[in-house]
């Protein structure tokens, strides 16, 4: 007995002289904690509710974006709490569940500053319905559906149609035969020497060349042949030797160039100048009762007027070229369209008014119209385009008698859902539409300006028609581009 309780003492002596693997002072990480099984919470709460939804489809493919919209009743729910955020989605079933084998899970980004998160779907079948449906697990386990979650009335417009089943969303794959467009070449040519391009838009053509003019009077022509800019004779400006306060106006009439500006932080008179590309020389110009066109953007051309419009005052004035003589004109009917933010390019000499017209219903059509500015009047306005994907272009270009249109978005409500959906069609192509025959006579894919991205800034681009070549200048960025069909 003495024996074994000698034993058992030096037993306990040796392990208590063992240190122990496990530090009781460092507390175990959270993904090495095993997760809360799934609890699929099939009651309202008041806490947390979907407010938005928008699907992103493209011409271009069949990738789709989505993304979804939460608030918080309470401030104190906090995106900590969640531990996965995402979309159920299904060809067959129109009540999801991320328990579901048959069913997509798609996991999403949670950009917790919006209370946004977003998924990218590829490889959709073209033509094919789905059901959609977000769904949020919280660190607990608990998952809520959007079917479930609140949405405040305010968010939901009294004529909408109201099913049960308040975000589940139905949505047909993008569905674009490509087969029938029109060759197209996109190549990379010199960067434009200025980065500044986004808020000014210098350029202007002399003699079948491109020129672009910098805030701070550097001139550059663009040299075709050897795709590089080549530095002119720079602008001395006045009074501060560089363009303060507001915007130039630059244009070109009969192979000159002109800018006219005022600088309205020295409370200067408007300052005019004449650009001669023969002899690369800048002329300082006087006109008789010279306004303030601080308000002023250029509008449009014909032959050697050039028209400037204030959208604010409803005002239009128009520039004479060889007599350097500004007037007021009464146009009534083109400073109603061009406050909506319309715009209006020159083909052929002529001015040409694009537009959309939209039913109750959301569905749209693309028209284009020729403008008269002596009698300030529109013709008949002619039916484009009646894609939906076509609306809104932001890529404008005359290429002879015809106008080119392209990379614009379409947005219109899917009624099946109670929040507010909204399916966003990013439209990849390229119009080309004859105004003497009134019709589209090609297609083309220009999908690798946008890079197939969802957010591309698709306004920033300026389309130029110089010596027979249509140039895409990217303003974000500097980057130029010729289109070669």
């Amino acid at each position: 007995m003495r024996l074994y309780f000698l034993l058992l003492t030096f037993t306990l002596l040796v392990s208590g002289c063992h240190r122990s693997t496990v530090d009781p002072s460092q507390p175990i990480p959270d993904e090495q904690l095993p997760e809360p099984p799934l609890v699929e919470v099939k009651t309202l709460t008041d806490s947390l509710y979907i407010s938005a939804q928008t699907i992103y489809t493209r011409t271009a493919n069949t990738d789709v974006r989505i993304s979804c919209r939460f608030g918080r009743a309470y401030s104190s729910l906090r995106a900590s709490q969640i531990r996965e955020v995402g979309f159920c989605l299904s060809s067959t079933d129109s009540v999801l569940s991320v328990k579901n084998p048959q069913h997509l899970r798609l996991k999403a980004t949670l950009d917790t500053s919006q209370y946004l998160f977003t998924a990218n779907i590829q490889n959709l079948s073209p033509g094919q319905r789905y059901y959609l449906e977000p769904y949020i697990i919280f660190k607990n386990g608990r998952v809520y559906y959007g079917r479930y979650l609140p949405t405040p009335r305010l968010q939901t417009p009294s004529w909408l149609p109201r099913p049960p089943m308040n975000a589940i969303t139905r949505f047909t794959a993008p569905q674009t035969d490509k087969s029938a467009y029109k060759p197209l070449t996109v190549l990379n040519r010199a960067t434009v020497p200025f980065t500044s391009l986004l808020y000014d838009d210098y350029f202007f053509t002399c003699n079948d060349k491109l020129y672009v003019l910098g805030r701070e009077g550097s001139l550059f022509q663009y040299d075709a042949d050897q795709d590089k800019w080549v530095a002119r004779q720079r602008l001395t400006i006045e009074p501060s030797d560089r363009f303060n306060g507001s915007p130039a106006i630059v244009f070109s009439v009969n192979n000159k160039g002109y800018v006219l500006y005022k600088d309205i932080l020295s409370h200067s008179a408007t300052f005019q100048w004449e650009y001669n590309p023969e002899l690369d020389q800048w002329t300082k110009i006087s006109t008789p009762d010279t306004p303030d066109i601080t308000a002023y953007k250029y509008a449009y051309q014909q032959n050697n007027q050039v028209y400037l419009s204030d959208i604010y005052r409803k005002q239009i004035l128009r520039f004479d070229a060889q007599q350097k003589s500004f007037q007021a004109v009464n146009s009534t009917n083109v400073i109603d369209y061009l406050t909506n933010y319309r715009p209006i390019v020159n083909v052929a000499s002529t001015p040409y008014a694009y537009f959309s017209r939209y039913d109750e219903t959301g569905n749209g059509e693309l028209y284009a119209s020729r403008y008269d500015p002596l009698t300030d009047r529109f013709g008949e306005a002619k039916l484009v385009s009646d894609r939906k994907s076509d609306l809104q272009p932001s890529f404008a270009v005359t290429s002879t008698d015809d106008l080119l249109l392209g990379l614009g978005t379409s947005t219109r409500l899917i009624p099946e859902s109670r929040i507010i959906t909204h399916s966003m069609v990013i439209n990849d192509d390229l119009i080309r539409y004859s105004t003497t025959s009134g019709q589209v006579t090609a297609r083309y894919d220009l999908s690798v300006l946008t890079n197939s991205a969802y957010d591309s800034p698709f306004s920033s681009y300026r389309a130029l028609f110089v010596g027979g070549r249509i140039y895409a200048i990217d303003q974000s960025n500097s980057q130029m581009r010729e289109l070669r069909f």
